[in-house]
C-alpha cells in the first residue's frame, strides 16, 4: 500500500496546473484499485450498520430539534419551501435552523406516500432516516479519502473502519438530527484542507472555502472554520510570503462568504429585523444564561424554563408560563426576528450582571463538551433528543478512547511534518462554541470526526512499528549462521 508523502515545498507562493497534475498523479501512485475495493467493503458495512439502527429505532417519536427538522423537511418536498409547519395553513417564514438538513430530509418525502405508515410513524420518516444512513456512510467514505490523504492507503482504511464502527458518529444516523450532515461537512472540509495543503493552487483554495461555507449551512458555528482554519492553514503553508497568504485568505473567505449568502441573503429579506443563519440565537442564548444553566446541578446546560426571565410580548406572564399554555394549534406565533433579538437582550443583560459566575461555567461546560463532567446527566439529555442512553453510555466511552489515541496521532502527524491545523482546529472550535454557548456532547461532532482520523494515524504508526520490527527479525534469522540464534 501507498506509504505517506511529506509535503512539498510550496511556500513561495502557487503552484500552476501543470504542478498540480503531476503532483496528485504522484500523490496517488498506490494500488488505487485494492484501496477502493476494500474501502467499499468498508462503506457497504457501514451502511448496513446504520440502516439497522434506522430499524431498530423506527418506532422512536422525533425528539427535539429533530422533530423540526424532519417537519420542514416535509414541507419542502410538499412545495412550502422554509415555511413553519406547526402553525396549520397559514404560511409562516422559519429559520429556526440552518437550511440544509432540512433540505436532505426533505429528498425522501418526494418519492414516499405521506399517507402510509411503518411502526407506527409515517413511511417518509422512515425513508428520512434512511437518508441519513447513507449520510452517515458517505461520511465514513471521505473519511477515508481524508485520511488517505495524510497518510496513504492504509491509514485512510484504518480511519475509514473506525468511522464505520464508532459510536460517536453512526448514534446520529437515523433520529434525524444536523449532526450526521455535519459530520460529512466536516470530513469534506478537512479533506480539502489537505488537498491544499498538499497543493496550494487557486481552485483549491476555492474549493476550500467552499467546503466551508457548506458546513456553516449545516451548523452556523462552522463559521468558526475562517478564523480558526484557512487563516492558520494560509500562515503555515505561506510563512515567509505574507501578501500571498493574505490573498489565499481572501479567495477562500469569498468563497465562504458566497456560499453562506444563499441562505443568509433570504433570510435578510424574508425578515423585518435582521437575521443571519438563523432566528433561534436568541433563543439558544437566553436557555444557557439564566439561573437554572449557570448555577447548581444544571450549570452549563440548555433549558426553557430560562423563559421565566423574558415576557417578549408584554401580556404581564413570563414566556415560560406561556410556553407551559401554548395557543391552539394553528395560531400564529410571534414574529421570530424580533423575539430572538428580546431573548439576546435579556440573555447579554443577566450574562453583565452575572460575570463573575462565568469562568466557573465555562470550565463546566467544557467538562460537559468533553465527557468529563457529570457524564451521566449529558446521558439523560440525549435522551430527550432520542438517544437510547446504553447507545450514549457506548458513544461516551469510544469518545475517551478515540481522543486519547487521537492526541498520540496529532504528536506522530506533527513529527512526520504533517500539518495538524485542519485536526486541531476542530478541537478548538469545539471548546469555543461550548464554553462560550453551553456544554453538549453533539457539539463537539467536528472533533469527532477529525480524532478519528488522527487516531488513525496513531493505529497506523503502530502498525509500521510492528512491521518493521518484523521484518528486522526476518533479517537476522537470514544472516546468521545455520542454526545460531539471533541476540
Amino acid at each position: 500500500m501507498e506509504g505517506p508523502l511529506e509535503p512539498p515545498e510550496h511556500a513561495e507562493g502557487f503552484w500552476d496546473d501543470a504542478d498540480a497534475e503531476l503532483f496528485d498523479r504522484h500523490r496517488a501512485s498506490g494500488d488505487r484499485r485494492s484501496f477502493r475495493r476494500w474501502l467499499s467493503v468498508i462503506v457497504l458495512a457501514a451502511l448496513a450498520l446504520r440502516v439497522g439502527y434506522c430499524f431498530v429505532i423506527a418506532g422512536d417519536e422525533p425528539a427535539g430539534d429533530a422533530l423540526w427538522y424532519a417537519a420542514v423537511g416535509q414541507q419542502i418536498a410538499a412545495g412550502h419551501g422554509f415555511s413553519d409547519p406547526f402553525v396549520g395553513a397559514q404560511t409562516v417564514p422559519v429559520a429556526s435552523h440552518p437550511p440544509a438538513a432540512a433540505v436532505v430530509l426533505a429528498i425522501a418525502p418526494m418519492s414516499i406516500d405521506r399517507d402510509t405508515t411503518f411502526r407506527g410513524h409515517q413511511t417518509a420518516l422512515f425513508g428520512q432516516r434512511l437518508t441519513f444512513a447513507l449520510v452517515g456512510a458517505l461520511t465514513v467514505a471521505v473519511i477515508g479519502l481524508a485520511a488517505r490523504r495524510v497518510g496513504g492507503d492504509r491509514m485512510g482504511l484504518i480511519a475509514a473502519a473506525i468511522a464505520a464502527v464508532t459510536p460517536e458518529l453512526w448514534i446520529n444516523d437515523g433520529i434525524l438530527m444536523a449532526e450526521s450532515l455535519a459530520a460529512l461537512s466536516v470530513a469534506v472540509v478537512v479533506l480539502a484542507a489537505y488537498r491544499c495543503a498538499d497543493l496550494p493552487v487557486i481552485p483549491r483554495w476555492i474549493a476550500l472555502g467552499i467546503a466551508c461555507g457548506a458546513a456553516t449551512l449545516v451548523r452556523s458555528e462552522a463559521l468558526l472554520l475562517g478564523p480558526l482554519l484557512i487563516v492558520p492553514m494560509a500562515v503555515v503553508i505561506y510563512r515567509r510570503r505574507l501578501l500571498t497568504a493574505v490573498a489565499a485568505v481572501a479567495i477562500a473567505a469569498v468563497a465562504m462568504a458566497g456560499v453562506g449568502a444563499l441562505w443568509v441573503v433570504p433570510n435578510l429579506v424574508r425578515y423585518p429585523e435582521p437575521v443571519l443563519y438563523s432566528t433561534n440565537d436568541g433563543l439558544t442564548l437566553l436557555g444557557a444564561n439564566c439561573p437554572e444553566t449557570t448555577t447548581g446541578g444544571g450549570a452549563g446546560t440548555w433549558s426553557l424554563s430560562c423563559l421565566r426571565l423574558a415576557d417578549a410580548d408584554g401580556n404581564g406572564r413570563d414566556d415560560w408560563a406561556d410556553y407551559q399554555d401554548p395557543p391552539p394549534f394553528g395560531s400564529v406565533p410571534p414574529e421570530a426576528s424580533a423575539l430572538s433579538i428580546e431573548y439576546r437582550r435579556v440573555a447579554l443583560r443577566y450574562i453583565r450582571t452575572h460575570l463573575h459566575d462565568y469562568p466557573t461555567v465555562a470550565a463546566i461546560r467544557l467538562g460537559r463538551l468533553w465527557g468529563v463532567y457529570r457524564p451521566d446527566q449529558m446521558v439523560d439529555y440525549n435522551q430527550g433528543e432520542g438517544r437510547r442512553p446504553i447507545l450514549s453510555w457506548l458513544a461516551w466511552g469510544a469518545h475517551l478512547v478515540t481522543t486519547v489515541t487521537a492526541a498520540f496521532g496529532i504528536v506522530r502527524l506533527y513529527r512526520r511534518k504533517r500539518p495538524v491545523v485542519p485536526l486541531v482546529a476542530q478541537a478548538v472550535a469545539a471548546s469555543l462554541t461550548g464554553a462560550l454557548i453551553y456544554g453538549l456532547a453533539r457539539f463537539r461532532i467536528g472533533w469527532d470526526v477529525a480524532a478519528v482520523i488522527a487516531a488513525a494515524a496513531a493505529l497506523e504508526w503502530l502498525w509500521s512499528r510492528r512491521d518493521e520490527g518484523a521484518g528486522r527479525d526476518e533479517s537476522s534469522r537470514r544472516d546468521s549462521p545455520a542454526g545460531e540464534v539471533p541476540a
